[in-house]
This record gives C-alpha cells, structure tokens and sequence, in this order.
C-alpha cells in the first residue's frame, strides 16, 4: 500500500508491503468477508466493562451476558471495555492484548456473545502496561524490542506537547544499557508505543485482524490522536496519526468491510472532523455532546445546544457521531470552550463541583486546567444536592438520553446510565477520580433493586421504552436528516426527516410547562402529560407532523 510509504518514507517500500501482505494473508483465511451495511434505527449501542456484575462461581461475561439478554434487548451492539489481563487504569494500561482475564472468563464467552451482539473492542495503540512482555525485554536490553517505545538518554525539550495529564511525560526506568526517560503520556504505567518503528505498527495491525478473527464487528481506536510521540510538535492529531487510522480503514475494507473503524478522540469537533472523510474511521465519538447537555440542563436553557446542532452535522460522507452522554471515563469539558466564556465555563465546572463532581486537570503552560469532570451522569443532570422528587430527576435524567436517541448519529448508552448509578463512593479507597462512575456490583443487589419501582427501574424501564419508540421511525435512522426549529430558550426542538415524512423531538430543560409548536400527533416519552398542546417541566415528546 502506498500509505506505507507515507508514513516511512526512508524505509523500503517493498518490504514493509510484504511484511503486511504476510499479516493480511494469515487473518484472511480465519475471517468470513461480509458486505458493510449501514446503521439503521433499531441500531443502538451499549457500553459496559466485562466485570460490571459478578456473582459466585461465574465467569463475569457471563453474568454480563445474562443480565443484557433480560434487561437490554434493544441494544443491537455492545462495546465491551478492555476484558484483558492489565495492571492499571481499569483496563487501558494492558499486560496481554490477546489473552481474556481469567476472572472475566475466555475467548469462548466472547464468541457467545459476539453471536448475539455485534461487538466492540477496543485496540488501545498508544500504550502498553510496564508489565507487558516487550516492556520487560526493553528493561532487559533486547534489541528486538529497543526501539518499541519512545526513550532519551537526558531529557529533551517537550514544551510544545500537548498534556491530556498533570503526571510528569517522561517516567525513568533503569534499563540493562543504562538509565532511561521513557515517555508516558497518562502515566507511568503506561509506556507509550514508538510508531517510528514499523514494527510496532504491524504488531497493531496484527491485533487488530486477530480482534476481527474472534468477532468484533467495531475496533475502537483508544487515544489514537496521541499514537505517534514527536517532542518538537504538539504531538496530538498529527498528520501520521490520520495515516496510520487511513492504514487500519484499507485493511478492514480489503478484509471485512462489515467491520467499522472507531475514532476515540477527545478533543472539539473541528478537531475529529477529518477523521469522518472517505479515507478515513466510519465513526467519531461525538465530544462535545455531553457537557453541552449536562450545561443546558444546569443553566434551564438550550441556548447553547442549539448552537452546537446548527453548526455540527453528526453525519459526513454517510460516517457518523457516535453519541453519548456518561462513559467510562468523565464528562470531556475542552469542546464546552468552544460555546461558553470563561465566566460561564467557570461556574459550570463549579456547579458540577457542588453536585459530588470531581475536577481533572490537564497541564498547560500557565499551569492546570480543566480538563474532565468526574461524576456519574444522573448526578450532573441533578443535584444530589436538592431535595426533589425521585420522578423528576428519573425525567431530567431520560429526557437528557432523548437528545442522545433522537438526534443525528449512532446512539450509545453507558451500563451505568442505563441502570440510574448515581455518585460512587468508592474513589475515595482508590484514590481514583473516574472511580465515580464505575462502580461494580453483586449482580443479586442490582436484580434486587431492579424489581422494586426505585430509581434504577423507572430509569431502565424509561430508557427502554425510548428505545422502544425509537426503531419504529425511519427518521430516527442515524444518517436521517436533521435540522434544528427555532423554538424558546427553555425548549429544544430537532426536526428529523426521512422520505419526505417529518417528525420532531422536544425536550424541556426547564421547570416551567411550556407551549408545543404545531403538530398533528404528541407521543410522550416521559412524565405524565398527555395534554397534546403543553409540554411540562423536563419532558421530552416526539410530534408528528
């Protein structure tokens, strides 16, 4: 491919396309080509860890299994977050990409899965855990293994690099041919990878045909925007970043084109944007989407948001937005800049602080900023804080889920919203801010408090019956048209359209009843008004018109 030589353009073309000819070669025969298809509306995608739920004597994708065959039939995808051996970060710093933790069970149990859902895994490329195999031989002195990770002898200039963290970039480590500093771009458990080598690249492109062969449907690529480390530079979203996800993408079309290629980058939109070109991911992770509604709801106004869907479309090319609200990390604030002054972002991130929230912080060279809130999702939308009645927030906190539904783009729900989890105690044994919003549970206590009306059930009974509405309108596929109605402050009003047939997804950010525009048909998605011309506090409705 020619692309090879793009990236290396001072190494022999005609063995770097051999060695991928012989990688190619060897999944080719494990893997059944399928034509790509397209996401429809009944396309929906849940996002959990392995070990969300245990239960004695259970491998723990079992139990996950079970629980989504009862309680998430409408999920058409699963995202199941890093299941392998690893050391740290709760699964992003990996020991073993190609082994399945034995307490989360085996390759067997995700095959049975990947049968009933089409799976997402992740390819986390920028790093590996210090205690995987080709770290310890790099300790060691092996050669094979020297220049798979990016190190200097003394410490040179990264002034101009990009910090997502406030942890030092270099970590040092003593090595058998000396000290050495070793770059670590979240922490110094894991070693990021040095993609000037090509063999670090052909070991990615290795894993991520062997993810294919065991039956991902979608291979996200984790914090690929920080992939290839140039001290002199930002050294995020580089060109060479682009060409290597460019690389992945031809190789899926050439092998699976039924596979999509997923962007995870958190950055603004303009930023992700030429990632959904025709060379490039099929899918983006739509960033700026869960500050913006987290905003809209703490200031009763949809100001901002209306903004955001004028001047982002989720679909480019027929390659969407993922969109999300909670995942397994915080809330992104960076594209919240983009719509607030420092005033308005300032008091959000501490209103978001006063609801249980935690701050994350990046570096930059008037010190840190900003970068993350920590907080479980039903708790950004309402303040723990305020004694209000268990249905609003269950209707704050689904209404919040109908613009992620509702709107443009390839929905993605997190387990933890699915099921009503609000503020997790336990950061405060780990010390682990993003603890917060990934708690694990008994999978007998979660059960228990399911089949009793509290909270977890109206929210999961809610989120469903959304789902529900959802698959039975073409207008809700995720490529339909869109558009946004010029409507009051307090509402947001979507047009979605498909074959010349219109509907419309209202949604009340405030606590006042508000006014519907013209319609022919109300279809409440939560709350209990059915009076066709007013929408009350915090509801969300569809209209047919």
């Amino acid at each position: 491919m020619q692309i090879l030589s793009q990236i290396y353009p001072k190494e022999d073309s005609k063995e770097l396309n051999s060695n991928l000819s012989l990688i190619i070669s060897k999944y080719s025969k494990q893997i059944k080509k399928k034509k790509g298809n397209s996401f429809m509306e009944k396309d929906n995608l849940l996002i959990t860890y392995a070990d969300t739920f245990n239960s004695p004597n259970k491998k723990n994708l079992t139990v996950l299994n079970n629980f989504i065959k009862k309680n998430a039939k409408e999920f058409s995808h699963l995202h199941i977050l890093p299941f392998f051996p690893y050391s740290s970060d709760y699964g992003f710093s990996i020991k073993d990409y190609k082994k399945v933790s034995e307490k989360n069970g085996s390759w067997g149990e995700i095959k049975k899965i990947s049968n009933e859902k089409k799976l997402m895994v992740d390819l986390v490329v920028n790093h590996v855990s210090k205690e995987h195999p080709w770290f310890k031989e790099f300790l060691k002195g092996n050669k094979k293994y020297r220049d798979y990770f990016v190190h200097f002898e003394n410490k040179v200039d990264t002034s101009k690099v990009f910090r997502p963290r406030t942890s030092p970039l270099f970590t040092k480590f003593k090595t058998s041919f000396g000290e050495r500093y070793v770059w670590t771009t979240f922490s110094s458990d894991q070693i990021d990878l040095n993609y000037s080598n090509p063999k670090v690249l052909f070991e990615m492109v290795d894993l991520l045909l062997f993810y294919v062969s065991k039956g991902a449907k979608l291979i996200r690529l984790d914090a690929i925007a920080y992939a290839w480390d140039k001290p002199n530079s930002s050294s995020v979203q580089l060109d060479k970043d682009h060409l290597i996800v460019r690389l992945f993408s031809k190789i899926l079309n050439m092998v699976d084109p039924e596979v999509k290629l997923v962007v995870e980058s958190n950055f603004p939109t303009k930023y992700n944007l030429p990632y959904l070109n025709e060379k490039e991911a099929d899918l983006v992770y739509g960033f700026a989407l869960p500050p913006l509604v987290a905003y809209a709801f703490f200031n009763k106004s949809s100001t901002k948001l209306q903004k955001y869907f004028r001047n982002e479309s989720n679909t480019k090319n027929n390659k969407l937005f993922i969109n999300f609200l909670a995942s397994h990390d915080g809330i992104g604030i960076l594209p919240l800049r983009e719509f607030t002054s420092n005033k308005e972002f300032g008091k959000f991130v501490e209103g978001m602080k006063k609801q249980g929230g935690l701050v994350s912080y990046k570096s930059t060279k008037k010190g840190r900023s900003p970068y993350e809130i920590n907080i479980s999702y039903f708790d950004a939308i309402n303040n723990p804080n305020k004694k209000n009645s268990e249905d609003e927030e269950v209707k704050k906190f689904t209404s919040a889920h109908a613009i992620l539904l509702f709107s443009q783009g390839f929905p993605a729900i997190y387990i933890q919203s699915l099921i009503g989890s609000r503020n997790n105690p336990g950061y405060k044994k780990d010390g682990v801010k993003r603890t917060i919003n990934r708690p694990r549970f008994s999978i007998l206590k979660i059960e228990k408090e399911l089949s009793v009306d509290g909270r977890r059930a109206k929210v999961l009974g809610g989120l469903n019956k959304m789902l529900k509405i959802k698959k039975k309108y073409k207008q809700f596929s995720p490529s339909a048209k869109q558009k946004v109605l010029r409507s009051k402050k307090e509402l947001l009003v979507l047009q979605r359209s498909s074959n010349g047939k219109k509907v419309l997804v209202v949604v009340n950010f405030s606590d006042k009843n508000v006014i519907l525009p013209k319609h022919k048909k109300k279809i409440l998605l939560n709350g209990t008004n059915d009076k066709p011309n007013v929408i009350n506090s915090y509801e969300s409705c569809i209209l047919e018109v």
